[in-house]
Formats: structure tokens, C-alpha cells, sequence
């Protein structure tokens, strides 16, 4: 038997109620898991899910924490994730396909296709929240810096001990790249500034009213985990 055919047939026939029933934004969200789920069975790569929570506020801090990590992140650890098919879900939409992932919604859910059913293992750590007391004033290092350093070293940790070196680090680390570069399925990139924020690639921009806003400098870049 042909395994990765048998899995990707068996992907087709599970989705196939879900897109009837679905709305069109629960079949655009589920699509894309599909896709890259299929994805990650042809090329024998293991897909990491960036978990989408339900609480707004969690899906701020989550899409700030995982941007300063794919944009700032040791080079090293970047390319591990290289070698995995990345996407962003919420769980109910990951556990349509992948029955086995893991209660609550974890940081991340790492998932190996190859095996039937799919194996799922939850990534947790904490994450330090943003700090928004910014002193003008201030002389010497922003503290802020300090908890961009902790949240890119807590996420690394788990890459590091969830996925394998890289067996080729430049083209890995270069195809982590051009993933980031473009937008990851599931999710968008927003630049934030002190001015308001907008989404890449759209042509309406979020914005307000110019002010005495502050974002660092690797926090500018975030995944935007929010329907428009």
C-alpha cells in the first residue's frame, strides 16, 4: 500500500462533510490545515501548528511572542523549523483532521503524519507579558528588551527539544526564511508602530491616530491571529 496516498485519500474523505457544513471562513481555516497537513505527508516533514486561542487578548500576546521569535530567533533553532510544514490553527479546527491532538490549546502542537492515526505533541511554555511602561526619560537598557530576550528563549527551548538539527542548516534556515517572508497559512503579518499597525499585503490599513506609541524594535512584526 502506497502510504502517503492512503493518507492523503483518507484527508479527503474526512474533510468532505466539514466543507459542506461549514461556513466559509470555518472551510478557509480548515483548508489551509489540510493543505499543509497533505503537505507534510508528501515530503515526509512533521507540521508544526501554531495554536490560535480563543481569547483575544492571548491571541495578541501569542502573535507578538511567535514574531519576535521567526523574525529575532537563533539562526540554529530557526532552521530546525525549516525542516517542518508550518501553519497557523485554532484546535477545533486541528482536531477535525488530527483526532489525537492534545486538550486546552498549547503554544504549539507538533504533528507526525506518518503515522496512522497522526501522533500530536503539545508545546507549552510560559510567556512573559509585554512590558508598557516605557519611560522617556529612562537612561541606560529598555526593560522590555529584557522580556523580548526571555519570550525568543522560552520558544527556542521548545523547537530545540521537539525538533531534530537541521541536517542541512543553510537550506533549511533559507526555507524558514522565504516561509516567513511570505505570510504562514492560517495567520498574517501586522507591523505595529507607534502610529497604529497594518496587515502586509492589505490594501485597507489598519491605522489610528498618531501618538507617543512605543514598539521595539523586534517587536514590530507580529502574526496576526484575528479575522477581518
Amino acid at each position: 500500500m502506497n502510504r502517503r496516498r492512503f493518507l492523503g485519500t483518507s484527508l479527503a474523505a474526512l474533510l468532505l462533510p466539514a466543507f459542506a457544513s461549514g461556513f466559509d471562513g470555518d472551510v478557509t481555516r480548515l483548508s489551509n490545515v489540510s493543505a499543509v497537513f497533505q503537505a507534510a505527508v508528501a515530503s515526509g516533514r512533521k507540521m508544526l501548528v501554531f495554536v490560535i486561542p480563543e481569547d483575544n487578548g492571548e491571541k495578541y500576546l501569542r502573535g507578538r511572542a511567535l514574531g519576535e521569535f521567526l523574525n529575532h530567533g537563533p539562526e540554529a533553532t530557526l532552521a530546525r523549523l525549516g525542516e517542518a510544514e508550518l501553519v497557523a490553527a485554532t484546535m477545533s479546527d486541528l482536531r477535525t483532521l488530527v483526532p489525537s491532538a492534545p486538550k486546552g490549546e498549547p503554544l504549539m502542537v507538533l504533528v507526525d503524519p506518518s503515522k496512522v492515526p497522526s501522533r500530536a505533541l503539545a508545546l507549552q511554555t510560559p510567556l512573559i507579558q509585554p512590558k508598557y511602561d516605557h519611560d522617556w526619560s529612562r537612561q541606560g537598557p529598555d526593560p522590555e528588551e529584557a522580556s523580548i530576550d526571555a519570550r525568543i528563549a522560552a520558544i527556542a527551548t521548545l523547537i530545540d527539544n521537539a525538533l531534530p538539527a537541521a541536517s542541512n542548516p543553510l537550506r533549511a534556515g533559507a526555507r524558514l526564511r522565504d516561509a516567513v517572508k511570505e505570510s504562514i497559512p492560517g495567520s498574517r503579518w501586522s507591523v505595529q508602530g507607534g502610529c497604529g499597525s497594518y496587515i502586509e499585503g492589505e490594501a485597507d490599513r489598519m491605522a489610528m491616530g498618531c501618538g507617543m506609541g512605543h514598539v521595539q524594535a523586534r517587536s514590530v512584526r507580529v502574526l496576526y491571529f484575528f479575522e477581518v
